[in-house]
């Protein structure tokens, strides 16, 4: 089973409190696949407000970026168990503006996939 986790944080620009949130992830991520061992892989977004620090601490750490429309981060963890097997752990750091931007532009996309499957049915009848 994949278990997923979203961590919503306040908005601060303190650099501390915003890199304070993947250690936390990763502390709760070793909990949960000790306690549940039929979990398989476990996602963690974390949604804060990213900042240039935060940036380029990210870059240092070797984040990766994926397509969106704001700034979000990934980077693959291994959260081993007390029987020594690895739960493949994910963990995105996502910027409010993306969590927006990316929601309104699917929300979009598929209000044009809609658009155009009612006209092809329309057009059929």
């Amino acid at each position: 089973m994949d278990v997923v986790v979203i961590e919503i944080k306040r908005k601060t620009d303190d650099e501390k409190e915003n890199q304070y949130v993947i250690n936390q992830l990763l502390d709760r991520a070793v909990k949960l696949a000790a306690h549940c061992p039929n979990i398989q892989r476990i996602w963690y977004y974390a949604v804060i407000q990213i900042n240039e620090s935060m940036v380029n601490s990210s870059a240092a750490t070797k984040m990766g970026t994926t397509l969106s429309l704001g700034t979000v981060f990934y980077q693959e963890f291994p959260t081993e168990r007390p029987d020594k097997t690895v739960v493949p752990t994910p963990m995105f750091v996502v910027s409010f503006d993306a969590i927006v931007a990316d929601a309104e532009c699917r929300n979009h996309t598929f209000l044009e996939i809609l658009r155009h499957g009612m006209k092809k049915v329309r057009s059929r009848s």
